[in-house]
């Protein structure tokens, strides 16, 4: 009987997995560079939509001006930057950010 796996990023009992040779190739690199080793269908989704939603947007210089919606949303007082942020940035920076997009952050535990 096979082992029960669970996605990465969500923890959901993995139905059907998303398979990585079966990933666009630009995908592929994205996912080379994650912590996630197993995904569902439904987070393969939203990351691939977000992934094609950004192509081509760079991070703003620093100076440039943060757009709120698309780089960072207000929680209070806590300026927090979204996954599409995390996304432009091309890498993780390590720190469990809340919206990561890498495998690394606060709500999930690796």
């Amino acid at each position: 009987m096979p082992t029960e796996q669970t996605c990465s990023r969500c923890r959901a009992v993995v139905m059907q997995e998303f398979s990585r040779d079966s990933a666009p190739e630009h995908f592929k690199a994205y996912w080379g560079q994650t912590y996630y080793s197993v995904l569902c269908i439904s987070c393969a989704d939203h990351l691939m939509t977000l992934h094609e939603r950004v192509k081509g947007c760079p991070v703003p210089a620093v100076g440039m001006p943060l757009q709120e919606g698309l780089h960072f949303e207000m929680e209070g007082l806590n300026l927090v930057f979204t996954e599409a942020y995390h996304m432009m940035r091309g890498h993780c920076c390590r720190s469990s950010c809340k919206n990561c997009v890498y495998g690394l952050g606060a709500h999930q535990a690796i």
